[in-house]
């Protein structure tokens, strides 16, 4: 069973990971810099070494690599959290309303004269287009 402690560890988890992502996000373009362009080595030449010195030509720098693809591993589990997140307003809210919609963009009263004009089209006779995807529904309406 769960219980409050259990809400308040999840709850810091969150919080502490919004925060990490929110650092992580101000220096990713550094990381990958660092981690796959190619850097100039503060290396000169000596008689007789091999040129150029081993790990010289390297892109990048490994450790840098090796963050970038833990990142990259790891980013599945940020896309569960956002579908977690997204589903838990949805059930909260009683319905897909939590997210974000530009709307219609026409009102109720033209979009009554213009399935009112394509009936009498159809009763007509005339060629109407046949729906290839189902519409989003109007925000706060019926769907149609």
């Amino acid at each position: 069973m769960s219980d409050a402690r259990d809400v308040d560890a999840l709850v810091h988890q969150l919080r502490t990971a919004a925060r990490a992502a929110d650092r992580l996000a101000a220096h990713l373009a550094d990381l990958h810099s660092l981690a796959f362009e190619k850097h100039v080595a503060g290396v000169e030449r000596t008689s007789g070494a091999a040129w150029p010195p081993p790990g010289v030509d390297d892109v990048g720098d490994p450790k840098a690599r090796a963050l970038w693809r833990r990142l990259d591993a790891g980013q599945h589990h940020l896309v569960e959290v956002v579908a977690i997140s997204q589903d838990t307003l949805n059930y909260l809210s009683a319905g897909p309303g939590a997210a974000w919609t530009r709307g219609s963009l026409m009102d109720r009263a033209d979009l009554a004269r213009q399935l009112k004009q394509q009936r009498a089209r159809a009763g007509r006779g005339e060629h109407v287009p046949v729906r290839l995807v189902d519409q989003p529904g109007y925000p706060g309406g019926k769907a149609s």
